[in-house]
C-alpha cells in the first residue's frame, strides 16, 4: 500500500494524507493535517502500519477508531454544552493530530508538536489535553488501551505585565456601584485587600466588629489571618449584621456571589479601560508601596505573599522603578539645562 502526501486544494499550509487500506481498488481515505512535516510523520506512520506485520495484528484501536463512541457516551452520561465542546474540540483539533495513534505510541514529543500547532493558545492546549485524557482513562476502563505512562506537559503561564488602575479610576468604580452590599464587596477588597474569594465567601462568624477585626482564610490549607476592620466598612457591617450565614448573598440563590464582572464592566464603562475584581487587590498593594515609602516588604505583607518575587511580579515593580527613575533623569537633564543657560548669559555679560 502506497501513502501519499498532497496540498490541501483550499487551505494554505494543509495537506491530505491519502491512501487506500484495503487496496488500489478499495475506498480511499484522506486525513487532513496542517504543515508538511506532521502530514509526512502522519504518512510515514500509516505506512510502517501497514508494512510491519506486528503492527497489523495490533489488538488495541486507533484513537480515531474509538472516539466517536466516546462522544456517544459523553452525550448520554455529561452536560449537553460539554458534549458539544468536546465534539468540536475532537474534530477540529484532536483527531487531525492524534488520530492515528494508539495510546501507548503517544509520547510527550506527539504533545510538543501538538502544542506549535496552537501557538500562544495556554487555556485551549490544556483544555484539549484534558478532553484527550478524558478520552484515554474511558478506553483504560475497557481495556482498550494501557493506561498513559506519563503525565503529558502543559504549556508555561507567562503573565503579563499589570497595569495597575488609578485611584481615581477605582473611586469612580466604586461610586458609580448602586446596590450597597456590593459597594461593601468591593472595599472590602480594596483596603484589606482580599483575594475575590476569600472577600465573597466571608462568614459572620469571621466578623468581630469589637476587636475590629475580620478572620481570613481563602482554603483550609492557608494559615489563618486577622485583617482590621476598615472604617470605610464598618458602619456596612455594624448596619447588617447578622448572626451567622455568608455576608454577601445572592439573594436569588441565596448562595455567595460567583461574579460581578457584569456589575464591573457597566460601571467601568465610562473609563479608558476594564476593571477586574483582582484591579481591586492590586491597587490595595500599591496603595501600601507607596504610603510606606515605596517598602516592598510592607506591600508583600499586606498581599500576604510568601515570596517577595511574588509581590514584586504582582506589582511590576521593576517597571515602576524604571519609570520612576526615567522621571528623575528627566528632572536632573531640565535642571542641567537651566543651570548650562545661566552660565551662557553669565558669560554674554562677561564678554560685553
Amino acid at each position: 500500500m502506497k501513502v501519499n502526501v498532497i496540498p490541501h486544494p483550499t487551505r494554505d499550509g494543509w495537506y491530505y494524507v491519502e491512501y487506500r487500506p484495503e487496496g488500489y481498488k478499495g475506498k480511499r481515505e484522506r486525513i487532513p493535517v496542517e504543515g508538511y512535516e506532521h502530514a509526512c510523520r502522519r504518512r510515514d506512520l500509516i505506512q510502517e502500519r501497514y508494512d510491519n506485520p506486528e503492527k497489523k495484528q495490533e489488538t488495541h484501536p486507533r484513537i480515531e477508531d474509538v472516539y466517536s463512541e466516546y462522544l456517544t457516551w459523553v452525550k448520554a452520561n455529561q452536560a449537553p454544552d460539554t458534549y458539544r465542546s468536546k465534539k468540536n474540540a475532537f474534530k477540529v483539533h484532536l483527531i487531525p493530530h492524534f488520530g492515528d495513534f494508539r495510546v501507548k505510541e503517544l509520547s510527550q514529543t506527539v504533545f510538543d508538536d501538538f502544542h506549535k500547532r496552537l501557538p500562544g493558545k495556554r487555556r485551549a492546549i490544556i483544555a484539549y489535553q484534558h478532553y484527550l485524557s478524558g478520552l484515554i482513562k474511558w478506553m483504560v476502563k475497557r481495556s482498550m488501551a494501557p493506561p498513559l505512562g506519563f503525565k503529558p506537559e502543559e504549556p508555561k503561564y507567562r503573565p503579563g505585565k499589570p497595569i495597575i488602575p488609578s485611584m481615581a479610576d477605582i473611586q469612580t468604580v466604586i461610586d458609580s456601584v448602586d446596590a450597597p452590599d456590593k459597594k461593601a464587596m468591593l472595599h472590602a477588597m480594596l483596603w484589606p485587600g482580599l483575594r475575590w474569594n476569600e472577600a465573597r465567601l466571608l462568614k459572620w462568624e469571621d466578623v468581630y466588629l469589637d476587636e475590629g477585626i475580620i478572620r481570613v482564610r481563602e482554603s483550609h490549607q492557608e494559615e489563618e489571618v486577622h485583617i482590621a476592620i476598615w472604617p470605610e466598612q464598618r458602619k456596612w457591617l455594624k448596619a447588617n449584621r447578622k448572626a451567622s450565614g455568608y455576608i454577601w448573598e445572592n439573594p436569588k440563590t441565596e448562595k455567595p456571589w460567583t461574579s460581578l464582572k457584569r456589575v464591573l464592566k457597566t460601571a467601568s464603562a465610562p473609563l479608558a479601560r476594564k476593571i477586574t475584581h483582582h484591579d481591586f487587590r492590586r491597587r490595595s498593594g500599591q496603595n501600601v508601596y507607596e504610603a510606606s515609602g515605596y517598602d516592598i516588604f510592607a506591600a508583600q505583607k499586606h498581599l500576604r505573599h510568601k515570596d517577595i518575587r511574588t509581590t514584586m511580579r504582582y506589582l511590576g515593580i521593576d517597571d515602576q522603578r524604571r519609570s520612576k527613575i526615567n522621571q528623575d533623569v528627566i528632572v536632573h537633564v531640565d535642571k542641567l539645562r537651566k543651570a548650562a543657560k545661566r552660565q551662557q548669559k553669565r558669560r554674554k555679560k562677561e564678554a560685553a
